[in-house]
């Protein structure tokens, strides 16, 4: 299955959404899916795979109403299973189980993206948290982070070990807060659009992917392909 463009209106998004979304999209047809489920998302990856049969799983404005605890659906339900920033959003002593949901209904493996949790990243959280520049959602979210904590290199690679995953890393958390500053500065939405699209146009992951990480390090990334006949 070759995987469509984007539609153009999905270039609008800010470069950190953009890229999450373009990562996960290019990674998940790898495993050529005729059906995904989408565990937190908001419908948002639908149009980076078009062609694909996208479901979603969330607390809220969903197609799956999903707690955090069990998934409400049989094992092998879904060719691929996703997870776009929800892990980070758990208490720690869930996380592995949310791992093991997400496995349990795919048939052919799942993928999952959050922040990374270096001791820089952390402290640079919470220092945002703490200056009161946020509100409303994002305040919330951001709460979460540091309340429950980012992953950390350790957690990762726990994580990577328990389901013989592949790990890849992407961006400088605070490039990311630079090019916010940028696009305020240069024309906001117009520049960032045009930078996507550009992006897009001479896209090709492992520019974005990298198997190490660094102090600054913004996300990572988890593949994990099984069988269903591998008696899991």
């Amino acid at each position: 299955m070759k995987c469509k463009k984007l539609p153009f209106r999905k270039y609008i998004s800010g470069f950190d959404t953009f890229i999450r979304h373009r990562l996960v999209a290019a990674l998940a047809c790898k495993f050529n899916p005729r059906t995904i489920l989408d565990v937190g998302g908001e419908g948002m990856l639908k149009l980076f795979l078009p062609r694909v049969q996208i479901t979603t799983a969330n607390v809220k404005s969903a197609d799956i109403s999903y707690s955090g605890d069990k998934l409400p659906l049989n094992d092998n339900s879904f060719d691929l299973v996703v997870s776009l920033d929800t892990i980070e959003h758990l208490p720690k002593n869930k996380r592995m189980n949310f791992l093991r949901e997400l496995y349990r209904v795919s048939r052919k493996g799942f993928i999952f993206c959050a922040p990374f949790g270096t001791p820089e990243h952390l402290a640079y959280e919470k220092k945002i948290l703490d200056s009161g520049v946020l509100s409303g959602d994002s305040h919330a979210y951001l709460a979460e982070h540091v309340k429950y904590g980012l992953p950390t290199p350790a957690e990762v690679s726990e994580m990577a070990r328990q389901f013989s995953a592949q790990v890849f890393y992407q961006g400088d958390f605070r490039e990311v807060e630079r090019n916010k500053g940028k696009m305020m500065a240069y024309f906001g939405l117009f520049v960032q659009t045009i930078k996507n699209i550009l992006i897009d146009m001479f896209w090709h992951e492992d520019k974005f992917l990298t198997i190490n990480y660094a102090q600054y390090t913004n996300r990572f990334f988890l593949m994990v392909p099984r069988r269903i006949d591998d008696g899991s």
